[in-house]
């Protein structure tokens, strides 16, 4: 069997094996190649941890962030014209979270591989180990240093780095952000594969046409949920959209709700209806009805009686504490008052 055909068998092999979002194939008549991206598989509650001022606790501690997943290593691979029977491929390492010195232990360990078992097939040992080992080849745990700025200056005692070893993102500032951000397009994405039972059908629906509430992550339909959605809208409830499980009291997103009933409402009636609502709420809070013509009063200080109970001949006339209790229609005085 020549070099072109065992490059074209391993490429369809490795192509019945991995998704198309896992790996590209660039079709080459000369050079064929493409690109692998490696998900690491992380352990049970797996966090980040960035030792930086502007992320630390109220203790001072550096904050942590629980995820999921990390960002790829992308593996960029090229096939010479007498790959397998004389030369590996060609290829580059890149990650945004790794740094040089990492990212060149782990082109070392490929050209190893290569060497172990030389003139063979060897991307399907490569995609392995990056997806299956890396994590303990490193030696990473949890929580992970994200530390750049020490990263680099380690970089720059050690040993130069390897060519291939490519760093997508060098700015901490930027970091944190690209892996939360890619972390929960990653967990929405396998929500979506995923089938959930709806507690208000009792219907079996696939993620994608299901929601869950992010604090106690309750799924349901999207259909049951418009319907919930649209009750709880029409009898005044829109800021607190509470999960129908009972004794639960996560609340819906307003980003969930809005994609629903924007569809069916309109954007600006979505919009008008929860600032009414929490207009509703601040006059709930911070006022209360005349007992003589109802209308809404704001809670006022001690020193600063309203004008609505002092206009004279007025139906409201000298009715300010009437009906309530000893001290129930004032804030709380301010220490300047004692002045």
């Amino acid at each position: 069997m020549t070099d072109k055909e065992q490059q074209e068998d391993e490429l369809l092999a490795l192509s019945s094996i991995y998704d198309e979002n896992v790996l590209t194939i660039t079709k080459d008549e000369e050079e064929p190649g493409g690109q692998f991206l490696a998900c690491l598989h992380l352990p049970e509650n797996f966090t980040l941890k960035v030792p930086d001022q502007q992320n630390k606790n109220a203790n001072g501690e550096p904050h942590l962030h629980s995820i999921k997943f990390l960002p790829p290593l992308a593996l960029n691979f090229q096939f010479p014209s007498n790959y397998p029977s004389q030369i590996p491929p060609n290829f580059t390492l890149s990650c945004k979270w790794l740094n040089r010195k990492q990212l060149t232990t782990l082109c070392n360990r490929l050209d190893e591989i290569w060497k172990e078992n030389e003139f063979s097939e060897i991307l399907f040992m490569w995609t392995s180990f990056l997806q299956e080992e890396t994590y303990e080849f490193l030696g990473l745990t949890s929580p992970l240093d994200l530390n750049i700025r020490r990263n680099s200056s380690l970089d720059q005692e050690s040993s130069p780095v390897d060519s291939r070893a490519i760093q997508e993102l060098a700015s901490q500032s930027r970091l944190i952000p690209v892996i939360l951000e890619y972390d929960k397009q990653e967990k929405q994405r396998e929500f979506d594969k995923s089938v959930f039972l709806c507690n208000v059908c009792f219907m079996e629906k696939v993620g994608s046409q299901c929601i869950h509430f992010l604090d106690c992550s309750h799924p349901y339909c999207k259909e049951c949920m418009k319907s919930y959605f649209t009750v709880q809208i029409q009898e005044g409830n829109v800021v607190e959209l509470t999960c129908p499980n009972d004794k639960c009291e996560s609340k819906a997103h307003p980003s969930q709700t809005r994609k629903m009933l924007e569809k069916r409402y309109g954007k600006n009636t979505i919009q008008q209806a929860v600032e009414e609502s929490y207009s509703n709420e601040w006059i709930q809070k911070f006022s209360k009805n005349c007992p003589g013509c109802g209308a809404h009063i704001q809670i006022l200080s001690k020193s600063n009686p309203y004008s609505h109970y002092n206009t004279k001949n007025a139906d409201c006339f000298n009715r300010l504490f009437e009906g309530i209790d000893d001290d129930e229609f004032f804030l709380e005085p301010d220490d300047d008052d004692d002045d």
